[in-house]
């Protein structure tokens, strides 16, 4: 069977309209998300140490990374890889500039799931549980896109960085000299 040449060239010009589409539909979405404000609800758990609290209020001020799972994802997929996030928290205590929240907001039936898995886990760092799915209702602004749920927010709540820094080098420098730029600033 043979393409034409023209018919190639129209393949080639839909897929390069989509995916321009598609850009500029992030861009759109970021643009937007950069604008909001991240509120934290006063009724989520915080797994900490092996114990469950209701989370303190979180302090203004202060430059956060957060890392969001919602309810769309795969919980015990997300829950065997928490441990990932280890070495960002151990750079946010070394650099002191910053800190880390992970937030798992599951569907109703999976919250107990949640429970459990952060006890046998043992893990060491601080995992907040949004039991009632009050992050995502104050948020709503956070894009559906999960490439979205992991971001660093400035003193005043605003997002200015979307993505994790866990997961690159590069984006590890981004966070730095994004917190570098603040200290200049002020």
């Amino acid at each position: 069977m043979k393409t034409s040449k023209g018919t190639i060239a129209i393949l080639l010009a839909v897929v390069l309209s989509v995916s321009c589409g598609e850009r500029r539909r992030l861009r759109a979405e970021l643009t937007d998300f950069r604008k909001s404000e991240i509120e934290f609800p006063g009724d989520m758990e915080v797994c900490n140490a092996g114990n469950f609290a209701m989370a303190e209020a979180l302090e203004d001020g202060v430059f956060r990374q957060i890392v969001y799972y919602d309810s769309t994802e795969c919980t015990g997929c997300r829950l065997s890889r928490l441990m990932e996030l280890a070495p960002l928290y151990e750079l946010a205590a070394r650099d002191g500039r910053f800190e880390v929240v992970t937030i798992f907001s599951p569907k109703g039936d999976e919250v107990e799931t949640v429970r459990v898995q952060l006890l046998v886990q043992d893990v060491v760092f601080p995992v907040y549980v949004d039991t009632y799915g009050s992050f995502a209702r104050l948020n709503k602004e956070i894009p559906s896109d999960t490439r979205f749920h992991s971001f660093l927010i400035d003193g005043d709540g605003h997002p200015v960085m979307v993505g994790n820094p866990a997961e690159s080098d590069a984006m590890k420098e981004i966070l730095l000299d994004i917190l570098d730029n603040a200290e200049t600033a002020n």
